[in-house]
């Protein structure tokens, strides 16, 4: 007939077990949200397969690379405004098979071209990422070949701007 301690009991167990919920979903936000993911070299990779991706068609290069009017940002759908922010660099050369410039596009941030020399001999933690392809490709209307050099690199630190402005 006294059910008051009964419920006493029951409330004490309540409690532990809501304790034990909160414990787990915070240690798992915080385990979540606690590491730190370096993406910046799959992001200058992603970076540099695209540009290479719309400046070459089956081992060909696409003709319009070469015109003075080409646009990167149109051909490859980049935005611009992002990849000339200070968290993305773009180096674009087009040599001939006698190391001759063609043609030659830099967008971003120049100083990431020394910045990757650097960190490839020195521990680094700050400094982009980078990554470099160089391909050769054949031109039909010189009959001879010509290589593409992409040098891309990325030091986003995943700031919510930088994320919104790319989708």
């Amino acid at each position: 007939m006294n059910k008051k301690a009964g419920e006493k009991i029951l409330s004490v167990w309540w409690i532990l077990v809501l304790a034990i919920i909160g414990i787990s979903i915070v240690s798992s936000v915080w385990i979540f949200y606690g590491r730190d993911i370096n993406v910046n070299k799959l992001e200058a990779e992603i970076l540099s397969n695209k540009v290479l991706g719309c400046l070459s068609n089956d081992g060909k290069i696409n003709e319009d690379a070469l015109n003075k009017d080409f646009n990167l940002f149109e051909e490859c759908r980049l935005n611009k405004d992002i990849i000339d922010s200070s968290y993305f660099y773009i180096n674009v050369t087009v040599l001939n098979s006698k190391n001759e410039v063609i043609k030659e596009l830099k967008f971003g941030n120049p100083s990431f071209e020394k910045d990757c020399a650097i960190k490839k001999n020195a521990e680094a933690k700050n400094f982009p990422e980078c990554s470099s392809k160089k391909i050769r490709i054949f031109l039909d209307y010189l009959n001879d070949f010509v290589y593409v050099s992409i040098f891309a690199g990325s030091n986003n630190k995943g700031q919510r701007e930088i994320i919104r402005g790319a989708a």
